[in-house]
């Protein structure tokens, strides 16, 4: 890894102030933005991992080396490396979250369309800390699946690692491989049959299983996988601390809006979060199984309609789920 300026000196660990992982393939100009919004909580390195183009001709991040040398203080590593030839995510994410906890005890990992709030990196630095030598936590999450807006800050786990930016520890990633191939079929169908109580929800993780394990560019269905497989649960805040800019033209997946898009992102998510706030008591959170599935379903059914039409449709949804859900 190629190590810019702050101080030179690479990424060096640091378990009070975690790493913080920025995987990129060509969204520059907002890479160049979470590093602007991260760099003042001073992670004690920001690693950015710029993936291979899929085609000769693509934009080239050079002009985004020299825009971060002006972004960041003098106090922030920033390590700088773009893969010679295009990996996928899934690959490109095992290699570089592999890299980054050999040396490391933890690392906060952001994709290039992941806004972080305010908040973010101080929820997430006191998770890992706080929970490191609890091994019934397998990843905290800065997402959370809410619809209404929460009048305080607290944090729920549950089953589900959701993936909007998210961190974990070496020791709980080192089993980890997105074609999961240190388990068994049958170790897989009994692990999603531990985690989901209907035969519907099932036969659903176990078809997903099998289709994302053969996309390069799907590794989020294994890693939940993964966590049924140990027993992990997933720490989530109270309210979501990502605000997803990549429901567009540049993205591998999500090309249209979703029903989660910036569905709970309000004024606490400049929240400043405190040590205790992350510990204990930790409450169950209520994004349990069905209701996963279902708004899951929920949304990719929308992704039938076209562009404008699903617009007005999420909105719909999305003041509806609001109206019935408490907060």
């Amino acid at each position: 890894m190629k190590s810019l300026p702050g101080n030179g000196t690479g990424c060096i660990g640091n378990s009070f102030n975690p790493p913080v992982l920025i995987l990129g393939f060509r969204r520059f100009a907002e890479i160049a933005k979470i590093v602007d919004i991260l760099a003042p909580s001073n992670p004690c390195c920001i690693v950015i991992s710029i993936d291979g183009p899929r085609r000769e001709g693509a934009a080239s991040p050079t002009s985004l080396r020299f825009s971060l040398q002006k972004v960041i203080g003098p106090k922030t590593n920033l390590v700088f490396e773009q893969q010679p030839v295009n990996l996928g995510i899934a690959k490109h994410l095992q290699q570089a979250v592999t890299e980054v906890l050999s040396t490391h005890e933890s690392l906060i990992v952001l994709e290039d369309d992941c806004m972080p709030a305010l908040g973010l990196y101080s929820y997430m630095a006191h998770s890992l800390i706080a929970h490191r030598n609890d091994k019934t936590i397998g990843t905290v999450a800065a997402d959370a699946h809410v619809l209404t807006k929460r009048a305080s800050a607290y944090v729920e786990s549950s089953r589900f690692p959701l993936t909007w930016g998210w961190g974990t520890w070496a020791d709980r990633w080192s089993g980890f491989n997105v074609q999961l191939s240190t388990f068994s079929k049958e170790e897989i169908d009994k692990a999603v049959s531990r985690a989901n109580a209907s035969p519907f929800v099932r036969r659903h993780w176990k078809r997903r299983i099998r289709e994302s394990i053969a996309d390069p560019n799907m590794w989020d269905a294994q890693w939940t996988v993964y966590q049924w497989l140990n027993d992990y649960l997933t720490l989530n805040p109270s309210f979501p601390l990502i605000n997803n800019v990549g429901h567009d033209s540049k993205a591998t997946h999500t090309l249209t809006e979703s029903i989660f898009t910036n569905s709970g992102f309000h004024r606490l998510a400049g929240h400043l979060w405190k040590s205790s706030e992350v510990s204990s008591p930790i409450r169950w959170g209520r994004l349990r199984t069905i209701e996963h599935f279902m708004l899951i379903r929920l949304d990719n059914l929308l992704n039938v309609f076209p562009g404008k039409v699903k617009e007005l449709l999420v909105a719909f949804v999305v003041r509806v789920l609001k109206s019935i859900q408490k907060p």
